[in-house]
C-alpha cells in the first residue's frame, strides 16, 4: 500500500494488533525515508488476535480526523480469536462514523490454488463475516497470495480512496435500521457505500 502513496499529497497512521491496539506511527504526512515501511516490516505475529476489537477501536481513532476522506484498511490473515466485538459490531461502529473499512487478508498460496495473478473475493481461510463486515461500511475484501496479487490489491485500494463523495440525504422518520443503496446511471461505474444507517427518529 506504501507504494502507491504520495509524499505531500496523503496521510496515514500505522497500527499493529493482538489482543490490544498498538499504535507504531502516529498521523501524518507520508514520507519516503523509509521510516514507514521499517515499522511494517518490524511486526512479528504473536499470540492471540482481536482483530473485530482492533478494527472498531482503529475507527474510533479515525472519528477524531479532520479529514473526511478517510479509510481504514487492514492486512490480516483473517483469523479472530480473542475479540470482544462481533463482525457487525466492528462493522456498526465503523458505520456510525463514516469510515470505510477495507480487508486484504494474506494467505499461503498453497491455500490459495489457481488465483496465482487474480486478486480474489473468495477466501480459503475461515473469515467469517469480514466480507460483510468490509461491504457494510462502504469499503472492500480482498484475498491476496502472491506479492503481485497485494500490489494489484493495493493499487486498486488507493485508487478508489482517490474518488471519494460525499452524498447527503433526509433519513427516515422512523427509527431503527435503514438499508442503503447508492448506483451508477453508468453500469460502467462501480459504486461503493455503507449499506445503511440507523434513524433514531424525531
Amino acid at each position: 500500500v506504501l507504494a502507491w502513496l504520495e509524499a505531500g499529497r496523503d496521510e496515514l497512521a500505522i497500527y499493529s494488533f493482538d489482543t490490544a491496539l498498538h499504535q507504531l506511527e502516529p498521523f501524518g504526512p507520508y514520507r519516503e525515508d523509509g521510516t514507514l515501511e521499517r515499522s511494517l516490516f518490524g511486526i512479528e505475529p504473536f499470540g492471540m488476535t482481536s482483530l473485530n476489537d482492533a478494527i472498531g477501536a482503529a475507527a474510533k481513532g479515525l472519528a477524531a480526523r479532520p479529514n473526511s476522506h478517510r479509510a481504514l484498511i487492514v492486512l490480516t490473515d483473517g483469523r479472530d480469536n480473542h475479540s470482544q466485538l462481533s463482525p457487525a459490531e466492528a462493522s456498526s461502529i465503523a458505520s456510525s462514523i463514516d469510515v470505510p473499512v477495507y480487508i486484504m487478508a494474506v494467505v499461503s498460496p498453497l491455500d490459495h490454488a489457481g488465483k496465482a495473478t487474480a486478486v480474489s473475493t473468495e477466501s480459503p481461510v475461515p473469515v467469517g463475516d469480514l466480507a460483510d463486515l468490509a461491504r457494510r461500511t462502504g469499503g472492500d475484501f480482498f484475498v491476496t497470495s502472491a506479492t503481485e496479487q497485494t500490489s494489484l490489491a493495493a493499487r486498486r485500494l488507493v485508487d478508489e480512496l482517490r474518488h471519494q463523495y460525499l452524498i447527503a440525504f433526509e433519513p427516515a422518520s422512523r427509527p431503527g435500521w435503514r438499508p442503503l443503496e447508492v448506483r451508477a446511471r453508468d453500469s460502467q461505474f462501480v459504486v461503493r457505500a455503507r449499506g445503511g444507517y440507523i434513524s433514531g427518529g424525531r
